[in-house]
Order: C-alpha cells, then sequence, then structure tokens
C-alpha cells in the first residue's frame, strides 16, 4: 500500500524539493538584504543568488543553473564557515541538508509541474 501510493506520488517529489529549497533560499536572501550597506560584492552576490535562485527554484525557472547556484553557496558556506563539523552539530546539518537538494535539483531539473517543463512542452521537446 505504501510502495503504491508513494509510486504514484513520485512526479511531485522535485516540487517538494523546490518549495522547500527555495523557502529556505528566499528566507536567508531576504534576512541578508538587511546587511548590504557596505557590503562587500561577493556578500551581495551571495544574496542575489540566495534570492533569485530562490526563486528561480520555487518555480521551476531555469532550475538547474539556478540549483547550482545555490549549491555553490551553500558549498562555499559550509566551507568558510563550518567544513566537517557541519555533522557534529544539529543546528548546521540544515546546510548540508539545504547542500543535497540543491544537487539533487541539479541532477533531477525541475520536474513536470514546473515552468521549464512547460518550455519544453511548446518547443516541442
Amino acid at each position: 500500500m505504501v510502495d503504491s501510493i508513494g509510486s504514484r506520488l513520485k512526479g511531485y517529489a522535485p516540487l517538494m524539493i523546490r518549495i522547500g529549497l527555495g523557502i529556505i533560499m528566499i528566507l536567508e536572501g531576504a534576512d541578508d538584504v538587511r546587511h548590504l550597506g557596505g557590503a562587500s560584492a561577493g556578500f551581495m552576490a551571495k544574496t542575489a543568488v540566495e534570492l533569485l535562485g530562490g526563486v528561480f527554484v520555487l518555480i521551476g525557472f531555469l532550475t538547474r543553473w539556478a540549483a547550482l547556484g545555490i549549491t555553490i553557496v551553500v558549498a562555499m558556506r559550509i566551507w568558510s564557515t563550518y567544513q566537517i563539523a557541519i555533522l557534529e552539530n544539529s543546528n548546521r546539518q540544515v546546510w548540508f541538508a539545504v547542500l543535497m537538494m540543491g544537487l539533487a535539483l541539479y541532477c533531477a531539473g525541475g520536474g513536470d509541474l514546473s515552468v521549464d517543463n512547460r518550455q519544453k512542452k511548446k518547443e516541442g521537446k
């Protein structure tokens, strides 16, 4: 029973990942906007990737590119802040999960319920 229900819902998996990752990144980027005064170009770029990447992932537009940008930003954050200690503290483990969500979307794409998929259908691919 669990398998039959789950198999019917597997098309929604990319959507669920997109919603989670998109909301996390939009909120993270929105929090960073408060600190943009006098910020470095790198911080502004990180904030832009978080906000725009979060919105793009959420709606499934240029999903693989947005997921790649998010994955790079999160990987840099993990490396510069936590390194391997990311797995030692439950408060930090969310960033490892976010990294894996970004990688999953880069590999899988936006899924059936995405702007990307609608564009493919319009183009006849």
